[in-house]
């Protein structure tokens, strides 16, 4: 089970020699190891969400990110109607004469637009029929904030010094310890390395079993 942020904060305290609340407030500490946990997330993409499913609609080709989705750049993979979809942009679309505006069908492509500063996933060709649950996003999310000693940290207890080292960073920001926030942050890189070669690992381990002439498979770093 995921460790709380109390739990946190206690081994923050011992990185930077203060057993009870002087300098640095439990509620500073708290923030602390939240952007921490939120950074370790996008920094490593290891929080996958479960798959969310959408319907889509004829004649329609834009479609609102999940609301747990930070962006494209988090996407992991698309399906449509039980198809995986290739990522693209639009440029590359219309250099290779396909025509996002207004080609019609079952999409083979998604890319992302931006309207109004919101991000929607654009499928080509646009459906021309709507599909109930039609489309599938996999993505990775980023951490919930934690404000509250007693809110559950999302990033798996392994991690959990990855955290520490931030959030103590982060605390020898104000004071202005250079060094120390040097050393700290060295260390936070070094268990962002772990958990990305862990992840990686287990894309190798689930490629496998795959013909070798595959050529689909894609890393998330």
């Amino acid at each position: 089970m995921s460790m709380t942020a109390t739990t946190l904060i206690a081994h923050v305290r011992v990185e930077i020699g203060e057993a009870t609340a002087s300098f640095w407030t439990d509620a500073q500490l708290i923030e602390y190891v939240s952007r921490a946990a939120q950074d370790f997330s996008v920094d490593t993409g290891i929080l996958v969400a479960p798959p969310v499913q959408a319907s889509s609609v004829a004649n329609s080709g834009l479609y609102s990110y999940p609301t747990s989705c930070p962006g494209p750049h988090s996407i992991i993979r698309v399906f449509y109607d039980g198809e995986e979809l290739q990522p693209t942009t639009q440029d590359a679309l219309i250099g290779n004469g396909n025509k996002p505006h207004s080609d019609s069908g079952t999409p083979t492509h998604y890319y992302t637009a931006i309207y109004a500063g919101v991000k929607y996933l654009g499928l080509c060709p646009i459906p021309g029929s709507a599909v109930t649950n039609g489309i599938v996003i996999y993505f990775w999310k980023i951490a919930d904030i934690m404000d509250a000693g007693a809110d559950v940290c999302e990033i798996p207890d392994e991690y959990y010094r990855a955290l520490v080292y931030r959030a103590s960073m982060f605390a020898f920001g104000p004071e202005g310890e250079k060094s120390k926030q040097a050393y700290y942050n060295d260390l936070y890189t070094q268990e962002v390395i772990r958990a990305q070669d862990y992840i990686n690992a287990q894309i190798v381990a689930s490629l496998k079993d795959k013909d070798s002439r595959n050529t689909s498979s894609r890393t998330y770093f």
